[in-house]
C-alpha cells in the first residue's frame, strides 16, 4: 500500500508539472504569435518548465500569456512572470501581451498584439493566403478548438475603419455563420447573405463594394448542406416573394444530370448535388454580370472559390472556380 501510495504521489506530481499551461502557436494574418495559455491552477511544481518555456522563445516573437481560465497561481510562478514582463519592457527583444490575470495579482491586461487585420495587412495578403486561413480556421472549429475572442476589443480596434480579407457570398441559415465556422472575428470578412446563397443584383453589389473599393482579397460563395431554399427549388416550390429567390436555384437543378428518379428534396444525393451546383452557378453569375470583378480575377487582383459547409461534420470543402465550367455554361 504504501509503496502504491508513492508511485501513485509521483506520479501526480510529475503531471501536475507538466500540466501548468499549454504552449499553442497561432496564425493570425498580421502573423504568428505564441499563446502560453496557464492551466486552472499553477503551482510551485509548473515554475521550471514554465521558465524554460519562455525562455527557448526566440527573440523578434509575439507571446501571450494568458491567464482568463485560470483561479490560483502561486506566488512565486506570479513573481516570475512580473520578472519576465519588466525584462521584455527593457530589451524590447519580445513582444509579451497579458491578459485575463485576477485584479488580485495586480497584472493588468497589456496587449500589444493584433488580432485583427489593418490595411497593411489586409495590402500584403494575398488570395491564396487567404484561402489557407481560411482552412486553417475550418479545422480549429471542426476540432473544437476555436480561439477565445475579446469582441469587445475588436470593436474597439476596427471601430474606425475595417479592412476584410474576404467577402463570404452565403445563404441565411442560422446553422452556418461563417464567422464561427471558419473561426474569425470581427472585422475578418464582409459577410453577404441571402436564402440559397444566390446572386441577386444587391449581392453582387455589395461583393464589389467589399472588393473593388475596400480592398478584400478572396470571394467565397458558400452553400451548405439541407439548404432549405435549395430543397424548395427542388420540390419547385412557388411562395410570394421567395419565388424570385428560388428561380435563382433553379439552373442548378436543371444542370443535375447524374439523378433520373426522385428528382425531389427526399433524395438526399439529389440536394447535394444541387447545393454544389448552385455554389458553381453563383460564382458564375457573380463574373458573368460584373465586368468590375471580372476584370480584377483575370487580374489576379482577387480570387473566388466557392465552398459547401457540411452541418453536421462541421467540415467546409472547397470547390475550384473552374473557368471551362463557366465557358461551358455561356455555350448554354
Amino acid at each position: 500500500i504504501v509503496v502504491g501510495l508513492a508511485v501513485a504521489f509521483f506520479f501526480i506530481l510529475r503531471n501536475n508539472r507538466r500540466s501548468g499551461f499549454r504552449h499553442m502557436v497561432e496564425k493570425y494574418p498580421a502573423g504568428e504569435v505564441i499563446r502560453i495559455k496557464l492551466a486552472p491552477h499553477v503551482t510551485f511544481l509548473n515554475k521550471e518548465p514554465l521558465v524554460a518555456a519562455l525562455n527557448e522563445i526566440e527573440d523578434g516573437s509575439e507571446v501571450v500569456l494568458d491567464a482568463t481560465d485560470t483561479d490560483y497561481i502561486d506566488y512565486d510562478v506570479l513573481e516570475y512572470i512580473r520578472e519576465y514582463r519588466a525584462e521584455c519592457n527593457t530589451t524590447g527583444n519580445i513582444k509579451l501581451s497579458l491578459f485575463g490575470f485576477k485584479e488580485a495579482y495586480k497584472i493588468p491586461d497589456f496587449i500589444l498584439f493584433k488580432d485583427v487585420i489593418t490595411k497593411e495587412v489586409q495590402e500584403d495578403l494575398t488570395p491564396k493566403r487567404v484561402l489557407e486561413i481560411l482552412r486553417e480556421g475550418n479545422q480549429r472549429f471542426v476540432n473544437g478548438d476555436s480561439r477565445n475572442k475579446d469582441l469587445l476589443r475588436q470593436a474597439k480596434q476596427t471601430h474606425k475603419a475595417q479592412h476584410p480579407m474576404a467577402v463570404v457570398v452565403g445563404c441565411i441559415d442560422s446553422r452556418s455563420t461563417s464567422e464561427m465556422v471558419f473561426d474569425l472575428g470581427l472585422g475578418d470578412i464582409f459577410n453577404a447573405r441571402v436564402a440559397g446563397n444566390v446572386a441577386t443584383t444587391e449581392i453582387i453589389g455589395s461583393v464589389e463594394f467589399a472588393t473593388k473599393v475596400a480592398g478584400a482579397k478572396l470571394i467565397v460563395v458558400k452553400g451548405h448542406s439541407n439548404c432549405g431554399a435549395v430543397k424548395a427549388a427542388c420540390d419547385h416550390v412557388r411562395l410570394g416573394n421567395i419565388t424570385s429567390i428560388l428561380e435563382k436555384v433553379q439552373p442548378a437543378v436543371d444542370a443535375e444530370t447524374e439523378t433520373s428518379e426522385n428528382r425531389t428534396s427526399s433524395n438526399d444525393k439529389f440536394v447535394a448535388n444541387v447545393t454544389r451546383l448552385n455554389v458553381r452557378e453563383t460564382m458564375w453569375q457573380i463574373r458573368k454580370n460584373s465586368p468590375l470583378i471580372d476584370e480584377m480575377l483575370k487580374s489576379g487582383q482577387i480570387g473566388m472559390v466557392g465552398a459547401v459547409h457540411d452541418l453536421l461534420t462541421g467540415n467546409v470543402k472547397f470547390i475550384a472556380f473552374n473557368d471551362e465550367w463557366n465557358d461551358m455554361q455561356q455555350e448554354n
